[in-house]
Order: C-alpha cells, then structure tokens, then sequence
C-alpha cells in the first residue's frame, strides 16, 4: 500500500485541508524508521485531532504493516511501490493502444509497444558498455562503483555517498559478540546503528541495503572513516545490480542454475533484429546513397551468417 491521489483527497476531507495531516501521513510512510517512533507521532496526530474513533484512520493503521517504513523496511522491495509499478505501465501503454481498439488491433500495437521496449533496452545496454554517468566526486570508492554498477544504481550510491560526508561517528556500544556503531547527521538528535557482527558483517538499522541492495550514507560512513575502506567490500555488491548481471546465470530460490527455453530466446532474438532492422531500413531509405550501402552490406552478411549456421 502506497499514498496516492484517492488517499490523500480522503485524508484532506476528514481533516477539511489541513496539509499537516497529510505531510504527517507522508512523513510516515517514508521518514520514521523505528516502531516506537512511528506509533508516538501517530499517537500524537490522534490527540491533536480527537481522531481515535476515527473509522478511516483505524483501517489504515490496521494496515500499517504495508506502508509504514518501520514495517515494509523488512521486506526487500527495490524502494518501489505498488502505485508506482501501475503508473508505469499506465504511461508505457497509454501512447500505444485507445479503448476503442478491437482485440487484433490492441495486440498488433501492444507488440510495437514490446518491440520499442527491447530496442531501448538494446541502446541502455550499449549505453553502459560505452558511457560512464558523471561523477561528482572522485574516490576510489566512487570509482569502483561507476565502473560496475548500472547508470541508475550507481547515481543512488553517489547520493549516499555524498550524504555520508554530513554525518559523524557520535558512539560505540558493545552489545553481545556484536559492535554498535552510532552515526548521526550534524547537529541532528536522530541516530542510526550500524551493527558490526562477529564475521564481520555489517548491517543499518535503517536497512537500505537489505531493501534496495544500495549501501546506505551510515554503512559508507563507517566504511570510510573508521575502517578506513577505500572500495567497496565486494559482499555488498549485488550481482542483479553491476554491468554483466545479464551476461551470467541466473538462480532460482534453490541456488539451481534456471535454464533458458530456447524457443522463447530464438523468439526474443527474433523480434530485437526485426526491430533493429525495421529501425534501418526506415533512415537507410532516405537517400539512394544509404539504401544501396545497407544492400550491398546485407548480401555480405547474409553470407557470413549461412556460413556459421553451416
């Protein structure tokens, strides 16, 4: 469950406009990280309001375990929401199809629509072979990161990464075989831990990395100023997010090498060429110049191929 639109109308005609209610159920879905936290300002939103017999609020917060942040930081999510996947789609198929369409005509302009998608595909992987994003800071953490993460993945890590040059180091507790390091904002009150287990392993307790796979400001602050961590340590380096995730196997949940349907990669295949030569073809047909050099390279490549599949 996501805040959207219906649920903040909703929330805007209980509370006649009031936006501190809605910047309140705003706050709670992505700013407080601890239960305890989460249920006094929910408590205290309550008072202010003489809302506690309030139906609608009471259903929500029934349903708390799916949208408040110190419930769903359990769960691994990507840091997407269900809202967000539907709006996607919404905006991928709106150009494509009309409600007026009949089924032929839906399906032939739903595959334009697939086979838009597999050449952007196609041009974002050229992209990361070729390009590297900026960088706005130069470190050799920094440097490893752009060097094997996605374009995407890797501008989240740099966010973080700049972020943590606010924080400090304020404490360190022992806590079993455990270490509990405090890392705060400067000049903030609000703390978070970063765990330091026996094996070494590190966990934050605002959880980021087990979420989105992304090292979060608070283990990066640690990892370079009190360890003295000049890269990445290579077990917070989610295959799923660098350059050559495609290029490897994929796993199923038993650690089982997934084998692939040839027919459905043969059909894959099929309709990336079919598009990236329908693409071809429409510029090559510009110019009589253009359309007989694509010619002339076909029946050369026609031949080298035949000669491969032989």
């Amino acid at each position: 469950m996501a805040y959207n639109e219906n649920t903040i109308k909703k929330a805007s005609s209980i509370f006649k406009g009031d936006k501190r209610v809605i910047t309140f159920l705003s706050k709670c879905t992505n700013n407080y990280e601890e239960e305890d936290e989460f249920l006094v300002v929910w408590e205290a939103m309550l008072n202010e309001y003489s809302a506690h017999e309030n139906p609608w609020l009471s259903s929500i917060f029934q349903l708390k375990e799916k949208w408040a942040k110190p419930y769903v930081k359990w769960a691994w999510s990507v840091g997407m929401h269900t809202t967000k996947l539907s709006e996607s789609f919404n905006a991928s198929v709106k150009p494509y199809v009309k409600s007026d369409y009949d089924v032929v005509q839906f399906f032939k302009h739903f595959d334009r629509l697939l086979n838009d998608k597999q050449y952007k595909e196609l041009e974002a992987e050229y992209a990361l072979c070729y390009k590297l994003p900026a960088i706005e800071i130069f470190s050799s953490m920094v440097i490893k990161a752009v060097n094997i993460h996605t374009k995407a993945v890797f501008e989240k890590f740099q966010i973080q990464y700049e972020k943590a040059l606010d924080y400090n180091l304020v404490g360190c507790i022992q806590d079993d075989d455990d270490i509990v390091y405090k890392v705060a904002f400067n000049g903030h009150p609000n703390e978070r831990c970063v765990r330091v287990k026996k094996d070494q392993s590190v966990s934050c307790s605002c959880r980021l990395f087990e979420i989105e796979g992304i090292l979060c400001r608070h283990a990066i602050k640690f990892f370079t100023n009190y360890m003295n961590v000049k890269e990445i340590p290579d077990q917070y380096i989610l295959k799923r997010w660098t350059r050559k995730a495609r290029s490897e196997r994929v796993k199923d949940m038993y650690g089982q090498d997934i084998q692939v349907d040839t027919n459905l990669q043969q059909t894959s295949w099929y309709k990336s060429l079919s598009s990236i030569s329908t693409k071809i073809s429409s510029r090559a047909a510009e110019r009589e110049e253009t359309y007989k050099f694509v010619v002339h390279h076909l029946g050369e490549l026609r031949k080298a191929i035949e000669d491969i599949l032989c």
